[in-house]
């Protein structure tokens, strides 16, 4: 690894949440300018999902996105009762 990555990659944890979720801190997402971190929450259909999250941009959730059959379905990420959550957008 160039340039300190190996470092980097040492510092960024995971943010765990019950049942299997968890989030990215916040670091992930400053170094390399992309402002995205992973993460896996529980969906809407009960099952867990890869979702790539943002900075947040309230208290309360995390503007996030998904990806299905090369579609790209955006929502946001919240915690209820520690367990990240990903809703989708309605549009």
């Amino acid at each position: 690894m160039k340039n300190g990555a190996w470092l980097w990659k040492s510092m960024v944890r995971k943010c765990e949440g019950d049942n299997g979720t968890w989030i990215q801190s916040e670091e992930a997402a400053y170094p390399h300018g992309g402002m995205t971190r992973k993460g896996r929450c529980l969906c809407d259909d009960g099952k867990l999902r890869a979702v790539y999250c943002g900075i947040p941009d309230t208290f309360f959730s995390i503007p996030a996105y998904r990806r299905i059959n090369n579609k790209r379905i955006n929502g946001y990420v919240y915690s209820e009762d520690g367990t990240y959550m990903f809703k989708r957008r309605l549009t």
